[in-house]
C-alpha cells in the first residue's frame, strides 16, 4: 500500500461505522437497511457512514427496487482487506 492508500485507510478506521460497514461489504454488495440491521443500528447513522466511503472512493452504489446497493469498489478493495486483516 501506498501513502495515499494509508491516509485512505485511516480515515476508515476513524469510525467504528466505517470499519464495520467496509467488513461487511467484504462479503458482498448490500443496502443500507441490511447494513443497519447487521449492526443493530439506525439506518441514517449507516448512509452517513456509506456517503463518506463513497466520498473517499472505496464504495460504489447503484439504485434498485429495493433501494441503493452498495459494493467496494475493485481497486480499493486491498484497501478494505487490510482493514478486515487489521481487526483481527
Amino acid at each position: 500500500m501506498n501513502k495515499d492508500d494509508f491516509e485512505i485507510a485511516s480515515k476508515v478506521l476513524a469510525s467504528k461505522h466505517r470499519t464495520n460497514i467496509l467488513i461487511e461489504l467484504l462479503e458482498g454488495p448490500k443496502t443500507p437497511t441490511e447494513l443497519a440491521n447487521s449492526f443493530e443500528e439506525h439506518q441514517p447513522t449507516i448512509s452517513r457512514a456509506l456517503s463518506e466511503l463513497k466520498k473517499l472512493k472505496l464504495v460504489e452504489s447503484t439504485s434498485q427496487a429495493r433501494g441503493r446497493l452498495y459494493w467496494i469498489t475493485e481497486e480499493m478493495e486491498h484497501i478494505a482487506t487490510y482493514i478486515r486483516d487489521r481487526e483481527k
